[in-house]
């Protein structure tokens, strides 16, 4: 280790205990910034707070945060592993990036269940596997390199904002038009349907699931159909309303349809450590001004999310 990353390492620590405060953030994206123009290897491992060590790539704007936080989406995940250790089957993950749900929720829920994990970004999916591999859950996680939609075949896929500091891993999204996606590099991976890839596997269960893929969600959901009415899942999804504007559409006019019947949503607030859930109308979500964390879920376990949010 360098002395500017043993520097480093010491910012983190002494940043760490104020990670909550606001304005912290714009200061650690200042000093990362530093430290990476400075010359510190860009890929790191984050010791994150619930104890596992994440790689992760500085300059992926995305994931320099947990380096010097410790934190990513902790309450969502601890949402997912309390979902998990009452209700069966395994953990899927749509849109897996990095593997920072995946791997942490494999590392929480112990021996005999899996992450099963979709992330067509070929250096993405490696990296998780370096994640699980890292955390030694690399039996427990599993991973496809293929994009989920309504359809076989192919998909052009973006390389976003992540990936302009030269990192090679972060958010990816499926190609919508010049518009949106001109300025950003692509590349094609292959794409098939879920409920297609679960006919394959036989008998599995998912009644648990993360399906976040940068407003192509309905499209996933429009190829599950026959698992969304077998299993009839708990989804936690991230509505980004500038993806659906971009397609010319809204997310309440392509969830309304897509999801079966008696299905809610309520959207997550984070509250210190924990989180509560918020009750919201499916034909309001157009109408958020932020990107939002939200659980989907059927009517029948509304007592499961909330003993699970409890």
């Amino acid at each position: 280790m360098t002395m500017l990353e043993s520097l480093q390492g010491i910012t983190a620590r002494a940043i760490r205990p104020v990670s909550g405060v606001r304005g912290t953030g714009r200061v650690c994206r200042l000093l990362n910034r530093g430290f990476v123009r400075a010359g510190v290897s860009p890929v790191q491992v984050a010791r994150m707070r619930d104890g596992t060590r994440m790689r992760i790539d500085l300059r992926s704007q995305t994931e320099w945060y947990a380096f010097y936080s410790g934190r990513y989406d902790d309450a969502a995940i601890m949402l997912i592993r309390n979902l998990l250790s009452h209700l069966d089957g395994d953990f899927l993950d749509v849109g897996g990036n990095i593997g920072m749900y995946a791997v942490r929720v494999a590392a929480g829920i112990g021996a005999g269940r899996r992450s099963v994990c979709f992330e067509p970004m070929p250096d993405n999916a490696a990296r998780i596997r370096e994640n699980a591999q890292l955390n030694a859950v690399e039996d427990r996680v599993e991973v496809h390199p293929v994009a989920l939609s309504d359809a076989e075949g192919e998909a052009e896929l973006v390389l976003r904002e992540d990936f302009e500091m030269g990192s090679a891993t972060g958010n990816a999204s499926v190609a919508i038009s010049d518009d949106a996606d001109g300025r950003f590099r692509k590349i094609r991976v292959p794409m098939r349907r879920f409920d297609d890839v679960l006919s394959e596997r036989g008998r599995a269960t998912f009644k648990v699931a993360k399906v976040d893929i940068e407003g192509h969600e309905d499209f996933f959901l429009r190829g599950a159909v026959d698992w969304l009415r077998r299993d009839r899942p708990i989804i936690l999804t991230e509505i980004n309303n500038w993806f659906y504007e971009k397609r010319g559409t809204t997310s309440s006019a392509v969830f309304t349809p897509t999801l079966p019947e008696n299905y809610e949503v309520a959207l997550i607030r984070v509250r210190g450590n924990g989180c509560e859930i918020e009750p919201y109308p499916i034909d309001a979500l157009a109408g958020l001004r932020r990107v939002e964390t939200c659980l989907i879920y059927p009517a029948e376990r509304r007592d499961d999310v909330r003993q699970a949010v409890g």
